[in-house]
């Protein structure tokens, strides 16, 4: 057995999850350019039914965590419960001591970044999460 190599980022595929469709355009662009794989949801309802279509295509989801319907911290606890392979990392306008009661309980939610970030922060959190 050769030595096994970290896919290339191109290999790499996630989910944005964002209801401001500005965000998700800017989020994707940014993650395209640095050459992964993007699919988008507006919603938590959307997302859910990304993943249970592919689960194991997805590796890592960026949410937000206020959204109508399912929240972002919702959306992290199934995810949590459901695919526990997958990680996931939040992207919020507030303060990280919402997002703790969210993912506390689960180890697969990373720290996230806190709006307005910026681009190569994004990249730079994407790229050591997924090495």
């Amino acid at each position: 057995m050769g030595i096994q190599h970290p896919p290339a980022a191109s290999d790499r595929r996630i989910l944005v999850v964002d209801d401001d469709p500005m965000i998700r355009v800017i989020v994707s662009r940014t993650l395209e350019l640095g050459g992964y794989r993007v699919e988008l949801a507006d919603c938590g309802a959307r997302a859910m039914e990304a993943l249970s279509s592919h689960p194991d295509a997805v590796e890592l989801v960026i949410t937000d965590l206020v959204m109508p319907g399912m929240s972002g911290q919702e959306l992290m606890s199934v995810i949590c419960e459901r695919w526990p392979h997958i990680r996931v990392m939040w992207i919020s306008a507030y303060t990280a001591e919402v997002v703790v009661a969210g993912g506390r309980d689960c180890p697969n939610v990373v720290p996230g970044l806190t709006k307005p970030f910026e681009p190569t922060a994004l990249l730079e959190a994407v790229g050591s999460l997924l090495a």
